[in-house]
């Protein structure tokens, strides 16, 4: 290299390295024109958790304060008695064993931005009976670290643990009173209404397979369905908390939430199932209650409820809808819709008319054995003492039975003549050894049905077609 080149180049690392002590300049200024200084390692409370003795926490209105019993369980003093999630007071203790800045700021003017005036949490330590106050402020950045002010002058900041720890509501850190899991229902009563299991169902029901009856004022024993009874109990096993608004309130404040004698308790019964380590199952049974009391309208314009459940003397709020599942229960909203539920093993004849075409099927029933052990149903049909085809005769009572429903209509008292007339002769001895089902034209799209007294279910027009079809193909 020559003495011209080599000069060139020690000319342009001359220039490259003032380049870059130029923008390090800049960068420090730009930053401290931000009001942050570089990082250095300020430690900002190093508290032994051993020694800490008291945390009062202020956040979103509510001045919180936690003190720690002989055993070491922290409890809330505004609040005698009610248990806290160990979990939220631990890890405020954990976040001031080395609380240590991640950056300094310094004195900043306007505090607000910073989340500071006023602060948005105050987390105050007590430790060895000095305080340690921490002004926490918002979060910065996408690791969530927090602006905090250990003497409302000096801004510095920390790391998320001690905002991730102390910005929470009381609700939040209550335990709460816990939602059983419904293993198997067996009642439920409101004060309106009684809903009870029964195994086996009752004699005056045509089929065991109906099991839930509902009696109220103008009902005793009204056959429901199982889906539409779960589908109640869902509505309480499925439900949140919206908020926590007090604990053990006086009588005043009970008639304040509406959970004093306006109260509508609703209770249930279930089966709770637990499986211990052995795999062995237990159940037991149980029940649950939860009581509601006066709806309202939240601040974003939404229907809530108060509630209270439990023996832990909390009074919630929830969606009104819940609640209004229970105080405002059509009784026949739960009626079963199933088209048919026929115990084949009851029938042994049907007669069968669509048109001008009228059939009746003998219906032999036996329990055959199989090689395993396991016994099957196993059916077999003739017509004037001629066996018929098996398949497509069961075809026809599968499509029957399986049939489903698209809907349901109160009021029908005149029907049309019948698309199909099914008429069931069984051996049951009682006063449901004859049925009659019927299909009967409803509208354009659908046809209802007629079936032990009632005239409600409705069935698209194309499944009564393809039953027909069905009937027509027996040979």
């Amino acid at each position: 290299m020559n003495k011209r080149a080599k000069s060139a180049l020690i000319l342009g690392i001359c220039a490259l390295v003032l380049l870059l002590a130029f923008l390090g300049v800049k960068l420090i200024k730009n930053a401290a024109a931000k009001g942050e200084e570089s990082p250095e390692s300020v430690t900002l409370l190093s508290l032994p958790a051993d020694k800490i003795e008291k945390l009062t926490l202020t956040y979103g209105g509510e001045v919180l304060t936690f003190t720690p019993d002989a055993d070491g369980v922290w409890w809330v003093e505004e609040y005698p008695g009610l248990k806290i999630d160990q979990s939220y007071p631990e890890s405020m203790v954990s976040a001031a064993e080395n609380l240590v800045a991640l950056r300094e700021l310094g004195t900043v003017e306007n505090k607000g931005e910073y989340g500071l005036e006023p602060a948005e949490c105050t987390l105050v330590y007590r430790a060895d009976g000095v305080d340690y106050p921490m002004a926490i402020g918002s979060a910065n950045g996408p690791q969530n670290n927090y602006y905090l002010s250990p003497d409302g002058e000096r801004v510095y900041l920390v790391d998320s643990a001690i905002g991730n720890a102390a910005k929470h509501s009381l609700f939040v850190m209550a335990e709460k009173d816990t939602i059983p899991v419904f293993s198997r229902n067996l009642w439920l009563t409101t004060p309106d209404t009684q809903i009870e299991w029964v195994e086996g169902g009752k004699d005056f029901v045509y089929t065991p397979e109906y099991e839930w009856f509902l009696t109220d004022q103008t009902y005793t024993d009204l056959v429901v369905g199982e889906e539409q009874v779960n589908e109640l109990f869902a509505k309480v096993s499925s439900l949140r908390w919206t908020d926590l608004v007090d604990y053990k309130p006086d009588d005043a404040g009970l008639i304040r939430y509406g959970l004093g004698s306006a109260a509508y308790p609703v209770e249930l019964g279930y089966i709770f199932t637990e499986t211990d380590a052995e795999g062995e199952t237990t159940e037991t049974e149980a029940v649950f209650q939860i009581t509601f009391g006066r709806t309202f309208t939240g601040e974003n314009g939404e229907e809530l409820v108060y509630a209270t459940c439990g023996d832990l003397g909390l009074v919630y709020t929830l969606d009104a809808a819940v609640a209004d599942a229970f105080r405002k229960l059509n009784p026949l909203s739960l009626r079963p819709t199933d088209v048919l539920r026929m115990d084949w093993t009851t029938v042994d004849q049907i007669e069968v008319t669509a048109g001008d075409l009228t059939r009746e099927i003998d219906i032999s029933y036996t329990l055959k054995e199989k090689e395993d052990g396991e016994k099957v149903e196993v059916y077999s049909f003739y017509e004037d003492e001629t066996e018929l085809d098996g398949t497509l005769t069961e075809t026809f009572i599968d499509y029957l039975s399986y049939m489903e429903a698209d809907g349901t209509v109160e009021g029908v008292t005149q029907l049309a003549e019948p698309e199909i007339t099914v008429v069931f002769h069984r051996n049951t001895g009682d006063e449901y050894s004859e049925m009659t089902f019927s299909i009967h034209p409803y509208d354009q799209s659908f046809s209802v049905v007629s079936f032990n007294g009632e005239s409600r279910i409705l069935v698209n027009k194309n499944h009564v077609g393809e039953l027909l079809l069905h009937f027509e193909n027996i040979r």
